[in-house]
């Protein structure tokens, strides 16, 4: 089973970069995730906007964000490498 509880507070973090975003790189990603990521962030927590910034996030946060930039963002050359190195990591062989 696949877990898809993530920390409110990675995803008031993740809305947070998401914002940041050009217009066009946000509209590759299905409204349906961004109104989740919305629904479901943490409105009370307060962002430290210079650790974001600096690359200092939860670790949920990198999760979801390395996940839409797999699916979402990625060139298709990227995306075969991302997917290739999941594979590999994963144990997953090419040749079974």
């Amino acid at each position: 089973m696949i877990n898809t509880y993530f920390d409110k507070k990675a995803l008031t973090e993740v809305d947070q970069v998401l914002s940041m975003l050009e217009d066009k790189d946000l509209a590759k990603i299905p409204n349906k995730i961004i109104e989740t990521i919305r629904t479901n962030k943490d409105n009370t927590y307060e962002l430290d906007m210079q650790k974001l910034e600096r690359g200092e996030m939860l670790e949920d946060t990198k999760k979801v964000l390395g996940t839409i930039y797999s699916y979402y963002l990625a060139s298709e050359d990227e995306k075969d490498v991302i997917f290739k190195l999941i594979k590999i990591k994963s144990g997953v062989n090419e040749k079974k």
